[in-house]
């Protein structure tokens, strides 16, 4: 049985991207869950960079969306407005490059971010959080390297998504830490196989999905309906290949 707690750990320039989601946790009794969990992150990015740590949510026992600080302590977000206005600072400093940092998840179901050398820019509407959308060019975190672990904690256990469903960017792996301290983790690319992805697409004629910083340097890849939406690719980019789908299995069943 593996223990109520995680880590996140994230090499920047080296190591690996999260793909997978991973369950775990003890029989389904909400004594058996504790009101926080530990989260620790780990820093393996060789970057001298500032790290900071953002976990929003919604608080499942009341519904209220909001942030937790290092100890797990919920705080509501205040009122918002139209336009939107800044929110609260919810940042926490992580660690340095080397360096481990542990904090701890109360019962959420929301999005632990992290992002390396800049603070996140976080407002507010009438209607809850504005959360970063980089297909949007104005976006306020586009030059920003980001990226973010989905998760719910509830009296039933733990749910994690290290997702690269809307953009492939900073690379981490996720994992579960048991009882004798062995880490199962997902998400670890093959050596070299985060540069080979730009690479790929660039190759493949698709490098319009690449957002970089103004030095050059990758800084995500945009999911194809992202990059269809801030027109790194056009519209029609699938067009051929729907229509031989098409059709083929429209005359035939066979593989």
């Amino acid at each position: 049985m593996f223990r109520l707690s995680r880590v996140l750990a994230f090499g920047v320039a080296a190591l690996s991207v999260g793909a997978g989601v991973l369950f775990f946790g003890p029989p389904p009794s909400a004594e058996a869950v504790p009101a926080t969990i530990p989260l620790t992150i780990k820093n393996t990015s060789g970057r001298n960079e500032p790290v900071y740590i953002y976990n929003l949510g919604t608080q499942l026992a009341t519904g209220r969306q909001g942030w937790a600080d290092a100890d797990g302590a919920f705080h509501p977000w205040p009122v918002g407005g139209n336009p939107p206005t800044p929110a609260p600072d919810a940042s926490i400093a992580g660690p340095a490059n080397g360096q481990t940092k542990t904090i701890r998840m109360p019962k959420f179901s929301g999005r632990v971010y992290f992002s390396v050398g800049r603070k996140l820019v976080f407002r507010l509407t009438t209607g809850g959080l504005v959360q970063p959308a980089v297909q949007n060019p104005s976006d306020p975190n586009h030059d920003i390297l980001f990226n973010w672990s989905e998760y719910t904690l509830n009296d039933a256990g733990l749910w994690i998504n290290s997702t690269q469903v809307d953009m492939f960017s900073a690379p981490y792996a996720v994992g579960a830490k048991a009882a004798d301290g062995t880490v199962k983790n997902t998400g670890r690319l093959k050596a070299g196989g985060y540069g080979a992805v730009f690479a790929g697409l660039r190759s493949a004629g698709w490098g319009g999905l690449i957002q970089s910083r103004p030095d050059g340097t990758p800084l995500r890849a945009l999911s194809p309906g992202h990059g269809i939406e801030a027109g790194g690719i056009p519209a029609s980019a699938m067009d051929d290949y729907i229509n031989r789908v098409w059709s083929r299995y429209s005359s035939s069943t066979s593989p």
